[in-house]
């Protein structure tokens, strides 16, 4: 009769504890599974696109409905047909919300969004990244919508009319290394708070660089923003921002001004701007700052700007050196310590019977 073997509770459990940790390690450890588009992810996991796929007529080419969530697209395409409503990578739990979704290494076109984050819920440790991402030609490159906690960066968003869209009381969005070109406004940001913006490039838009409305809280850094249509950042009923070290060359306004708009900047350089020959006081190369009439109330605390003669000089591009360093039709109030204003101040005519002004601080170098 053979021998039988009875395993202590003790041992039992061991075992069984060991099998867990085993089978948790394979998780953590990130082994990928496949996926083509169009597909569907209902379950956390890593998931990597093993092929390109070009023209489809579905209405999402791939939608994520779980959290704990990493596509890498390994360079693959994903492109649509530019149906009305369409979206290359949708992230939404229908009825819930999800976090810590990653989508990168993936390039996308043809879609109405290219990728759409809507109710991604993140907390502060959370991981929502969207990164390392091509998109091309899509009414909407990217989409943040009532979701909080989500990093935007180091992607290439070209010929969209709206290459970032962040809005729908979405908070603690960072956009960040991205460049952005030849689209009609690069980043639209409408109904938010903390929304951060740093080393990215963004050129050569129709309209405006970035857009922000009804906002709080908003951040922007070290970007170089230049060659856009009507300006390069246009605030509209906004408090609490704060505009560092950017450089803003070769567009109408450095900055444009509608509503009550609260902010400090510190840093910035306003050049070389240019005339979209509608300037209702005829200013010829353009406004570092543009207050517009219908504005309420301005307040503007600056350290250590330049305006006018930062970066090129008129041998190199063909243009006087000095720009306009504000062009005001409504009340505005300026604080400028170490500001350099090395250009005309523009401030009202008889058009402009509701105009006042005032600065204060010191040293303030003016020389137009």
């Amino acid at each position: 009769m053979g021998k039988v073997f009875v395993m202590s509770g003790k041992l039992f459990r061991y075992l069984g504890s060991l099998i867990l940790v085993i089978i948790v390690a394979v998780i953590a450890s990130g082994t990928a599974q496949p996926i083509t588009a169009p597909g569907v992810i209902t379950s956390p996991g890593v998931y990597e696109l093993t092929a390109d796929a070009r023209g489809i007529t579905d209405m999402y080419g791939i939608r994520i409905e779980a959290s704990d969530v990493v596509l890498d697209g390994q360079g693959h395409f994903i492109g649509g047909d530019q149906r009305d409503r369409s979206i290359g990578i949708y992230v939404n739990k229908f009825g819930g919300s999800i976090t810590n979704v990653t989508i990168k290494n993936l390039k996308l076109e043809d879609w109405n969004n290219g990728v759409s984050y809507q109710y991604v819920k993140g907390k502060e440790g959370d991981t929502n990244e969207i990164s390392n991402l091509d998109i091309l030609d899509c009414p909407t490159g990217i989409h943040i919508e009532y979701s909080d906690v989500v990093s935007i960066t180091d992607n290439l968003i070209r010929d969209c009319s709206k290459a970032i869209n962040i809005e729908q009381t979405s908070s603690k969005v960072t956009v960040d290394k991205n460049i952005l070109k030849n689209n009609g406004i690069g980043v639209i940001i409408m109904k938010t708070s903390d929304v951060t913006m740093h080393d990215n490039t963004i050129n050569t838009c129709d309209v405006y660089g970035v857009q922000v409305i009804d906002s709080s809280g908003f951040t922007i850094t070290r970007n170089g923003i230049s060659d856009n249509k009507y300006a390069a950042l246009q605030v509209e009923n906004t408090v609490n921002s704060v505009i560092t070290d950017n450089i803003f060359s070769l567009n109408t306004n450095g900055i444009r001004l509608y509503g009550n708009s609260f902010f400090t900047m510190a840093d910035n350089i306003f050049e070389g701007h240019v005339s979209d020959n509608v300037a209702p006081l005829g200013a010829e190369y353009g406004s570092g700052i543009r207050v517009a009439q219908t504005s309420s109330s301005v307040a503007i605390v600056d350290t250590d700007s330049i305006f006018g003669r930062g970066l090129w000089n008129e041998a190199d591009i063909g243009l006087p050196p000095n720009l306009t360093t504000f062009e005001a039709e409504s009340l505005v109030q300026f604080t400028g310590e170490g500001t350099q204003m090395l250009s005309p101040l523009l401030f009202g005519t008889a058009d402009y019977s509701n105009m006042a002004t005032n600065f204060h601080g010191s040293p303030v170098l003016l020389d137009p």
